[in-house]
Order: structure tokens, then sequence, then C-alpha cells
């Protein structure tokens, strides 16, 4: 079992996430020390350093587990034209998907890193990549991960995706969130699609939860 954090760990943690993204300097100053946290075991004080997109508990107790087994990551900014798809990604991508990739970078900043190994093969992340392509991005966050064997980096790449695709809906509740937020996006300019739920998909769960809606509001 890891040690609790003491009140300096906690601290240093917090100052790392006002370093992100920051400039070249404070990311490699906030990388070394993202891997120190975490590889001295204090995976929960590690996940507050994260952004939320990282997904932040779950990768940081990853990065834990990892760096025990000889696995290592360093989180970068990689120039796209070191980073090659994987003739194996059995992940499809239609040019609409792509479309919402990129319109989501720009309205978010690339808040979610490319994987690859050290052959600059594409773990996950193809959809980013191929967004970023289409924005003409000269540079992209990256992840490398170094020590996995071929069979577990292939898995990866597989589970990465599969995975994720287990996960449901509160369809309720997304009728409560999705009309607040698009009178909220109207200020920023940007449009509901941007979630990537049509506006047919917003209408049905509007039609389907209409009184409870009502209800949460009075």
């Amino acid at each position: 079992m890891a040690a609790p954090a003491t009140r300096v760990e906690r601290s240093q943690t917090k100052d790392l996430r006002r370093e992100w993204p920051g400039n070249g300097e404070a990311r490699g100053r906030r990388d070394s020390r993202l891997r120190k946290v975490a590889w001295n075991g204090h995976a929960r004080n590690a996940g507050e350093t994260n952004p939320e997109n990282f997904e932040a508990g779950q990768r940081a107790r990853a990065l834990a587990l990892a760096s025990r087994e000889g696995v290592m990551v360093d989180i970068c900014w990689t120039a796209i034209d070191k980073l090659r798809p994987n003739g194996r990604n059995a992940r499809t991508h239609s040019r609409k998907q792509i479309r919402q990739i990129a319109d989501s970078i720009a309205a978010f900043g690339f808040v979610v890193p490319i994987l690859f190994d050290d052959d600059g093969i594409i773990i996950a992340g193809h959809g980013r990549y191929a967004a970023a392509r289409l924005l003409d991005l000269k540079q992209v966050p990256a992840i490398r991960v170094r020590g996995l064997s071929q069979a577990k980096r292939r898995a990866l790449a597989l589970a990465d995706n599969r995975i994720a695709e287990s996960a449901g809906w509160d369809r309720e509740l997304l009728a409560i969130e999705l009309p607040e937020l698009a009178e909220m996006l109207v200020v920023e300019d940007l449009d509901v699609s941007i979630t990537g739920f049509s506006p047919i998909e917003i209408d049905q769960l509007a039609t389907d939860f209409e009184g409870d809606v009502r209800r949460q509001h009075s």
C-alpha cells in the first residue's frame, strides 16, 4: 500500500496543475515531478496533477502500477510528422467524425493526448491524429509508452476503444443537461452539437423526459 502523501507533496502536485500546459520549461518541470510523485507510489496524489481530460485518477494509478512493471510514459509535444498510424488499427473513423473531433479540438484545445510507442507508431488516438492533420497542426500533445511487449501494445490499442464502448448514458440527466448547456454555449458562440449530440437526439430526449424536466425546474 502506498504511503499517504505529505502536505508538501500535496502542495507540489497542486502547483503542477497551474503549470499545465505552460511553456516548454514549465512542462519539463511538471513532467519530471509528475513521474517522481507517481513512481514513489502516491497514485492518488499524482492523479491530482493531471488535467481533468486525462481521466486523472485512473491514469495516475495506472502510471504508478506501470512504473513498477518496467513500463514508462513520457508526456510531450510531438511533431505530427514523427507519428505513424498503426497498420493493425481496427478502429474506423468516418469523415464526419474526424470533422467532429477537429471541431472539438478547435473549441476546447487538444486536451487528450495521442499514445505512441518508441517507433512513433500510434497505439491510441488515430481519430485525433486524423483531426490534427485536417487542422494542419504541426505538433500535438502525446504520451510515449515504453516497456510494453508487442502483445500488450496490440491489446491496449483494442482495449482503449472497446472498453469505452461499455459505458452508457443517463438519458434523464442528459435531457436536463443538454438544454441548459445549449443556452450557456450561445454566450461562447458555440453550438451544442460540439458535444457530439445531434439536434434530433436532443429533441428526442426533450420529448421523452419533458415532464420530468419541467418538474426539475419547478
